[in-house]
């Protein structure tokens, strides 16, 4: 009893809710006395309801547009950190294969690290470049001044 009438009192909201949401079992076309809101007194009619579908969707838009471009953020910033991680990883290994083959621990492998070091710092300036490179690019192409791709990019 209590459940039934808990869910009684939570269904108008979840009409409204799914009318925002644009999905089916809104309350389109329905009254204040089906919904029990008095600010929906008139029904709501076919173009409202398509230009209310039309505004959550541009919000949607939006915001995966801005979600994506955040993933693209950490996604660089994966990969740098792995190029850094494993330029220093390797060299550094193939500097304790040299000390092993050669005998002389640990100078080959503190000569690999810092080469790795190096490596990886040069490939993470790289990336950083490769990225303002991008980033200028869209914003010369959102104001009308360069082709939309870029030309000799290869992709």
């Amino acid at each position: 009893m209590a459940l039934r009438d808990h869910d009684a009192a939570r269904a108008p909201s979840d009409a409204r809710l799914a009318s925002a949401l644009g999905q089916p079992g809104g309350n389109e076309g329905t009254s204040a006395t089906e919904t029990g809101d008095p600010a929906r007194d008139v029904p709501e009619t076919k173009a409202q309801a398509r230009i209310r579908r039309e505004a959550i969707d541009g919000a949607n838009h939006v915001f995966d547009d801005s979600f994506r471009r955040s993933l693209r953020g950490i996604d660089h910033a994966n990969v740098m950190s792995v190029e850094l991680i494993s330029a220093v990883l390797l060299w550094a290994g193939l500097g304790w294969l040299v000390d092993r083959w050669l005998g002389t621990p640990p100078w080959f492998l503190v000569i690999g690290g810092l080469i790795g070091n190096f490596a990886g710092l040069y490939l993470v300036y790289l990336r950083g470049e490769r990225m303002n490179a991008e980033e200028a690019h869209k914003r010369e192409v959102a104001a009308g001044r360069a082709p939309a791709a870029p030309s000799g990019s290869g992709s």
